[in-house]
């Protein structure tokens, strides 16, 4: 029952949240429509192997939808909504996008071992292999500590700059989620709390969202003993996350090229291939002479040459992030441009406000 149940809470604010990424076009609202969904396409798997026993398809389905892909980009989501540097959201980029890309690969193509399955929870433990187990690990590390750590920052930018709009509770309410994700992974009382976890998970995600869209352009409070700057700086403080990022994809989107876009775009996931899959992760599994080769190249060609093989993918992920760093540099560089002129600046003003009017 609470499968099914599970299920429709999980559609339910998968709609809702991508309408207002229709709406509203932003990174963190897409993120966490795409991790609501996933959560629901894993609650259908966990109803399916309830009723009729798990098996290979929906034991992949649970542990990359719901364990994975979940927890990552709901942390994610919160990094992009609530972090100020735009050097840290650029770096949890690059790294959540690589980790998707690698993770969803590994415990998708990763043989399964001969263990039966039931209809019981089927953990990853008996049933999958050594490498999938290290991409699960890595996975949900980095989504508690972006969950916690943007936790962290709100609260601390609530402490110094007043009653920001909403950030902290909902901030809270996501992170909450995530953890919730997180703790599929463990063996529980019954099998009915994984459903119930999930389909909680799911309605977090979207009453957090709410709470941070509703919140977002909320007027400020006179009279707050405790804030520490002025009434300009703190308004300025509290529309940060809509209205930095608007002016960065305004004029982002004034001057990026079509190469520079296919650079950016096809940059991050072929650098996240080269480096980890095809790289650091067969490096990994060589020191640890773990069996099996899947689809890690280096593994496939003649023993002297497999080392060489990995520290040339490393070099090749290494140079590819490397030059869409540089193209991001002279992308950001060349959108201060037209500032210089009175006529950059009404395109660039009308740019904001044309952004602006879905974020306030």
């Amino acid at each position: 029952m609470f499968g099914f149940a599970g299920v429709l809470v999980a559609a339910v604010a998968t709609g809702l949240l991508a309408g207002r990424a229709v709406r509203q076009p932003r990174l963190d609202t897409i993120l966490w429509t795409a991790g609501t969904l996933a959560l629901t396409v894993a609650l259908a798997a966990q109803s399916m192997g309830f009723a009729s026993g798990f098996g290979p398809a929906t034991f992949r389905a649970v542990q990359l939808f719901a364990l994975l892909l979940a927890p990552l980009w709901l942390a994610w989501g919160l990094v992009e909504r609530v972090w100020p540097g735009e050097a840290a959201r650029f770096g949890t980029r690059l790294v959540c996008g690589a980790l998707t890309v690698v993770g969803s690969v590994i415990l998708a193509t990763d043989p399964l071992t001969a263990a039966p399955f039931g209809k019981g929870w089927p953990l990853a433990g008996p049933h999958y292999q050594p490498p999938s187990h290290y991409a699960l690990d890595l996975v949900q590390a980095v989504a508690v500590i972006l969950a916690t750590a943007s936790i962290g920052v709100a609260a601390a930018r609530a402490r110094t700059e007043g009653p920001w709009p909403g950030t902290l509770p909902g901030a809270a309410v996501i992170g909450v989620a995530v953890f919730l994700t997180v703790g599929l992974r463990f063996s529980l009382p019954t099998r009915s709390a994984y459903p119930l976890l999930s389909l909680v998970a799911a309605a977090l995600v979207w009453f957090g969202a709410t709470m941070l869209e509703a919140r977002l352009g909320r007027p400020a409070r006179a009279g707050t003993g405790r804030s520490r700057t002025t009434g300009r700086s703190r308004a300025a403080g509290r529309d940060h996350p809509a209205a930095t990022r608007a002016g960065a994809t305004a004029r982002g989107a004034a001057t990026m090229t079509r190469k520079q876009g296919a650079i950016i775009g096809l940059g991050i996931p072929l650098g996240a291939i080269l480096l980890f899959s095809q790289g650091i992760i067969p490096a990994v599994l060589k020191l640890a002479h773990a069996q099996g080769r899947i689809w890690f190249l280096p593994l496939y060609l003649p023993k002297r040459l497999q080392w060489p093989a990995c520290f040339v993918m490393i070099i090749l992920g290494v140079a590819v992030y490397c030059y869409v760093l540089w193209t991001m540099r002279q992308l950001k560089k060349s959108s201060r441009e037209p500032r210089a002129g009175k006529g950059g600046e009404r395109s660039l003003k009308s740019a904001l406000t044309r952004i602006g009017t879905g974020q306030t």
